[in-house]
């Protein structure tokens, strides 16, 4: 059986605490004001909003505040489209990762751990293929880690922790035989 759904997707979202390993919980944090409209949302309403976004932007990753506004204009969103993008925004090209924004709105949403496993799952899933790669899963969690910072503030580097997280999280997964996790719940 997997365990990739419930125990790996805690190490993801930062919520998995074992003093052993050094880790601390991101989560523990308040979020930011500007924010809130990103807390609380549904399994429908997050699957919408990618949905609208793929239908959108099908190849882009990366959203202009015009293509931003667009995207939660067409959606059932109630996001505060200025101040949720200047705190997303990469400050040299003046876009957001639209993967670091899905990320934070399953971290925070009121959806049931396995819920969210397979909405991740489906949207870190780039090529279809029912399977989540090595590479995959590391962009995952650092889009999960990038989304969990940019709400709390955590202006720390990470990243040397995250690899960590990183490697332990995958060595933790059961694998097919070419390397890749499936989603078996």
């Amino acid at each position: 059986m997997n365990r990739f759904p419930g125990l790996i997707l805690k190490f993801v979202m930062g919520n998995y605490i074992n003093p052993s390993l050094g880790f601390s919980s991101f989560l523990l944090d308040q979020i930011s004001s500007t924010c809130e409209s990103l807390v609380n949302w549904k399994k429908k309403s997050i699957l919408n909003f990618h949905n609208i976004y793929l239908s959108l932007f099908p190849i882009s990753l990366y959203l202009t505040q015009t293509e931003f506004s667009k995207l939660v204009q067409q959606s059932t969103a109630t996001i505060q489209i200025d101040s949720v993008f200047a705190k997303f925004k990469s400050v040299l090209y003046n876009t957001i990762n639209i993967l670091d924004l899905l990320s934070t709105l399953i971290t925070y949403s009121s959806v049931e751990l396995e819920d969210k496993v397979i909405i991740a799952f489906n949207i870190f899933d780039f090529d279809h293929s029912k399977k989540i790669s090595l590479e995959e899963f590391g962009i995952m969690c650092k889009s999960f880690f990038k989304g969990i910072k940019i709400v709390t503030g955590f202006n720390t580097d990470t990243s040397q922790i995250e690899e960590k997280i990183l490697k332990k999280a995958y060595s933790l997964c059961e694998t097919d035989s070419e390397g890749q996790i499936t989603l078996a719940l």
